[in-house]
């Protein structure tokens, strides 16, 4: 009778243990990740915002590779941040470029369940940049465009500087040519001051 009892109080424990299985997957299969699209300015150093995320695990992909990790504790989960980003805090990102990114964020209840698993795909946008000095000055290092903007305004701006160097030096150049003539003219005709007092530059023939 007591082998009967431990018998039947195993099955039922394992009978419990495999219940509890179906009913993690089943919670599974029916928690769907939502997936949205959306696009940021591509304006100098870009800057992703996303307002709510205090409390919530952040996780920045770009090209299948993590580039950015944020953890509410930050103690035990320091922010990990890698090019292209250049900072990471809650709920934003800063990076040197502009490439397409992927934020997976998970945030949690006061239970400790679930309550936002979230996959946001952002796509960089330079439709709306302006193209002023301003923003030339802020520009992207990687942006070829943008490269090419600064070198013409950098030419633009050199130009006057080289012609002023150019007339300078054509103006020193044309002093000292005068003032190696205006020298060797007094030199030719025997100035007494080019041969010492009271000598003269003359020469003298005795027969």
């Amino acid at each position: 009778m007591t082998h009967l009892a431990m018998s039947y109080a195993k099955s039922n424990t394992s009978g419990i243990a495999v219940l509890n299985n179906l009913l993690i997957i089943v919670s599974a299969i029916n928690a769907t990740v939502e997936t949205v699209s959306k696009s940021y300015p591509c304006c100098g150093f870009p800057e992703i915002k996303v307002d709510d995320l205090e409390g919530c695990e952040q996780t920045w992909r770009s090209a299948k590779t993590n580039i950015a990790d944020y953890h509410p504790d930050q103690l035990a989960h320091p922010p990990e941040c890698q090019a292209p980003c250049t900072n990471v805090s809650s709920g934003k990102i800063s990076m040197d470029r502009c490439p397409n990114v992927t934020l997976k964020t998970v945030c949690l209840d006061s239970d400790g369940n679930v309550r936002l698993d979230e996959i946001t795909d952002y796509t960089a946008n330079k439709d709306h940049c302006p193209v002023t000095p301003e923003a030339i000055g802020k520009s992207v290092p990687n942006s070829n465009h943008d490269q090419s903007l600064r070198h013409r305004y950098f030419g633009l701006l050199a130009a006057p500087l080289l012609f002023f160097v150019f007339i300078v030096l054509v103006i020193k150049l044309y002093r000292a040519r005068e003032a190696a003539i205006i020298n060797f003219n007094h030199i030719k005709v025997g100035d007494p001051g080019a041969n010492g007092p009271g000598r003269s530059g003359a020469s003298v023939t005795l027969s």
